[in-house]
Parts: structure tokens; sequence; C-alpha cells
């Protein structure tokens, strides 16, 4: 069963860190060292030698050491001055799609919308989309 939470935290509930700690920051970054990682390469087109297969759903997968020439492009890549750093290897920009404000605006309907609006459908995948004009509350799944 869910706690009752209040309403601000309706979209983040308690996973949002909600004061800023930078002390926890460089305390977590201690932890990014170039002998602590895992690398998990994710393709539909990558052509392996799969040597493995996922129970349940039956992916084929490999499980494998890191070469050790990559793990010294890591090494070095790390404790690099950050102007000499592959430009990939940086921290998260701010994700601009996070909503700060979560007011809903309400207007008056004669009748609720009874079904969603189908509004792609492609090979990758089907977005629907449904106006809560019963409750008035933001949702996201």
């Amino acid at each position: 069963m869910q706690k009752p939470i209040p309403r601000q935290w309706l979209l983040s509930n308690t996973s949002k860190y909600r004061r800023f700690d930078p002390r926890a920051i460089v305390n977590a970054m201690q932890f990014l060292r170039d002998d602590n990682f895992r690398l998990m390469i994710v393709s539909q087109d990558y052509p392996g030698d799969w040597n493995e297969k996922e129970r349940w759903y039956g992916t084929d997968y490999r499980v494998q050491k890191i070469p050790v020439e990559v793990q010294e492009d890591f090494k070095k890549a790390l404790s690099a001055a950050a102007k000499d750093r592959p430009v990939d290897l940086h921290l998260p920009h701010r994700n601009e799609f996070i909503p700060t404000r979560l007011d809903v605006e309400k207007s008056d309907t004669k009748e609720h919308a009874k079904t969603p609006k189908l509004l792609r459908n492609d090979d990758k995948m089907r977005l629907w989309w449904k106006k809560d004009d019963s409750f008035w509350v933001p949702k996201a799944n």
C-alpha cells in the first residue's frame, strides 16, 4: 500500500533530493573510478557472438572482462584535466523536461473524454494521450 504524500511531491514522491548537499556530491564522485564500474553495451543491431541467454525473455547476451586497453583509456580520461578530457565524458546536463509547475489548467468540459487519442504509432512506439478532465491531477507513467 502506498503512503500518503504531500501534493507537491506528486511526481517525485520520495526519490527527489530535497536539499542541495555539495559534500554528498563530492563523496559520491569518489566512487566513480576506473577500477569500479560495469560497462553495458545495448543495441538492436549489434552483431555479437552471444554465449548466454536470459531465462525469462530469451535475450542473447555475453559477459566478459573489459579489455585492458579500454580500462587504460578510461583511466587516462578520468585522470586528465577537464580541458583535455573527451567532450562526451561529463555529468548529465540539467533535464529541461522535468516540470517545475504542477498546476493543472482546469477548463469546464461539457463531456469528459472517454478514450485517449493515439498521437504516434510506428515500429518504435505507440504514444497515447488523454487529458484528465475528471480529477484534474497531473500524472505520468
